[in-house]
């Protein structure tokens, strides 16, 4: 029997797994529930993965816009097919770079850029990752993103190694950035070690480890680090209301609602007994329901204190 429950797993991912098995071993050792994931890991990297549970996967558009942060190291004087580890060396230069131009790269990758993916990703091309393309040898055009590197701290210097720290937005390859800093440093770069520390809100330090996350599945005790899809958006400005408004949302309707403290289009959570209903923006007409989280059935007649 399926162990599902809705909400997010914090998971730190070990090194040489994909995100994708992670996700899809958990989902089977709980009895086959459904899983997603916002970001994902190479398998050379580690750190934090919010894993979705249970219909929780189709609220995935609300969690993958938030910021990221990292820790790493970037090797210079090599770059690879892949820009990091696993690709094979496609050119090797000395590396003459003193640490005040290091700092001084560090500062200029920060700021608004637009930025081409790497082939080697898991954007969707047509149904299929762009890797698959790649590993076929087949081009693709790709478009550019708009992304902001909001801090690149380099944090120690062991030439070739440069260690480092960086906040960024969503659609940032950290790969993208060690080519981008081996040409400023004009000796090439990739990266050897990366591992993710936060997800908005969400910090690696409050996740458990694949191994863990296992085990408990298959003791059944996993609902204990399952986070309520209305706790996991509670950075979301919220609006309670009793049941019989709460059934009515569940069935489409958009009855009125005390929406002062709301901004315009402000995206926003109504919730019925600690529970989220649905989320909405609001409108000059009033709200506009963007998915609804709850079917009118599940409404439990609770009196909001």
């Amino acid at each position: 029997m399926s162990q599902t429950s809705n909400g997010i797993i914090l998971m730190d991912k070990p090194r040489g797994k994909s995100t994708a098995f992670c996700g899809r071993s958990i989902g089977k050792a709980m009895g086959g529930a459904k899983t997603g994931h916002c970001g994902t890991l190479d398998p050379i990297a580690t750190g934090l993965i919010v894993l979705l549970v249970g219909r929780t996967t189709k609220l995935a558009q609300w969690f993958s816009g938030m910021d990221k942060e990292y820790e790493g190291v970037f090797r210079l004087g090599l770059r690879t097919s892949t820009a990091d580890t696993e690709g094979e060396i496609i050119e090797e230069k000395p590396v003459e770079v003193g640490e005040d131009r290091l700092s001084e790269i560090a500062g200029l990758l920060e700021g608004e850029r637009f930025k081409i993916p790497p082939v080697y990703s898991a954007i969707k091309l047509d149904g299929k990752p762009l890797y698959d393309y790649a590993r076929k040898g087949k081009k693709v055009e790709l478009k550019e993103r708009r992304i902001t590197i909001y801090r690149f701290e380099i944090t120690a210097v062991d030439l070739p190694d440069v260690h480092f720290r960086a906040r960024v937005s969503k659609g940032t390859y950290i790969r993208s950035l060690a080519e981008e800093f081996g040409e400023m440093a004009g000796c090439g770069a990739h990266v050897v070690g990366l591992r993710r520390t936060r997800i908005g809100r969400f910090d690696v330090n409050n996740a458990s480890s694949f191994g863990e996350l296992i085990d408990m599945a298959k003791a059944g005790d996993i609902n204990s680090v399952i986070i309520e899809p209305n706790k996991a958006l509670s950075h979301l400005p919220g609006v309670k209301i009793d049941s019989e408004t709460a059934v009515k949302i569940a069935t489409g309707l958009k009855p009125l609602l005390p929406l002062d403290s709301i901004a315009q289009t402000e995206l926003f959570r109504i919730e019925n007994g600690g529970r989220l209903v649905a989320l909405a923006r609001k409108t000059p007409a009033g709200f506009r329901l963007e998915k609804v989280a709850l079917r009118p059935e599940e409404i439990e007649n609770r009196i909001l204190e």
